[in-house]
């Protein structure tokens, strides 16, 4: 009787953490043994889910960090889950667009399919449905999305496989890795950018780094190359909402989570 019970219980714990949209983040407790082909995994929403990110600019130092804070996760049908999300910028922490912004996910059938829309900006309207990742989940495979902005040319996404990458956070295995490239022609013939960038994603945890090469040509021609690396991710209940299965939730994986209570985020910083 008492491993059945045992057995209920966690079957409900699982059970709660899916119906949150909520996938185990036991990446320092259960590394993955081969590929996983589900692309919701390389994109979850996370009642609470908070991931800090420094930009480096390659050769340099660190030129600017990031917070992604996600709150209210509500799953709307099977395919569809809604998030709040907030970014808080180091450099301009007080600065407040476009840094809120409600996201959405479509888990269709093949892709995942985003839309955004600006919360300090009411009357604009969402997004066009911005497509994230295209299965099937093997090189080569590509897809491609079209950017409002006059000028644009489609982004061209290409699977590139699957990589054990380390960073400063830790080692992960099976990352997904996946390239995009675009240009931007605007009409005046003046000015034109064109970049790519390769990023890295983590089942449950999504992206963990990224490399980037933006040129710009104007009165000169400039690149810039970025790297992006996860520096932390944790659950924190401060940006949950206050539903009593949100905060059962939290409690069930907030114990199974690496701590990070010596960072310090930066708008912390400045409340003190």
């Amino acid at each position: 009787m008492a491993q059945e019970t045992v057995f209920k219980v966690l079957s409900a714990v699982l059970m709660l953490q899916s119906s949150l949209g909520c996938a185990s983040l036991l990446r320092e407790r259960h590394q993955p043994v081969s590929p996983i082909m589900d692309l919701r995994r390389y994109f979850p929403l996370i009642e609470g889910g908070e991931w800090v990110y420094d930009i480096y600019r390659v050769g340099g130092g660190r030129v600017n960090s990031y917070t992604v804070r996600h709150t209210e996760v509500r799953r709307v049908d099977e395919n569809t889950v809604t998030a709040k999300v907030v970014t808080v910028d180091e450099v301009q922490p007080r600065m407040p667009i476009p840094h809120r912004r409600q996201v959405t996910y479509r888990y269709l059938k093949n892709e995942v399919e985003m839309t955004s829309l600006n919360l300090f900006l009411p009357n604009q309207p969402e997004t066009a449905p911005w497509t994230m990742l295209k299965g099937p989940l093997v090189p080569g495979n590509t897809w491609t999305n079209q950017s409002y902005e006059r000028g644009r040319e489609p982004t061209l996404y290409q699977v590139e496989g699957f990589e054990t990458i380390e960073t400063k956070q830790g080692r992960y295995d099976f990352a997904l890795k996946v390239k995009q490239k675009w240009s931007w022609y605007p009409l005046n013939a003046r000015f034109s950018q064109w970049g790519h960038q390769e990023s890295w994603l983590a089942p449950d945890i999504g992206a963990v780094r990224s490399l980037s090469a933006i040129t710009t040509k104007g009165a000169e021609t400039t690149t810039e190359r970025t790297e992006t690396i996860l520096r932390s991710f944790r659950v924190n209940p401060l940006n949950a909402a206050s539903s009593p299965d949100a905060r059962t939730s939290l409690k069930s994986k907030q114990s199974l989570l690496k701590p990070t209570s010596d960072i310090v985020l930066a708008d912390e910083k400045g409340s003190n």
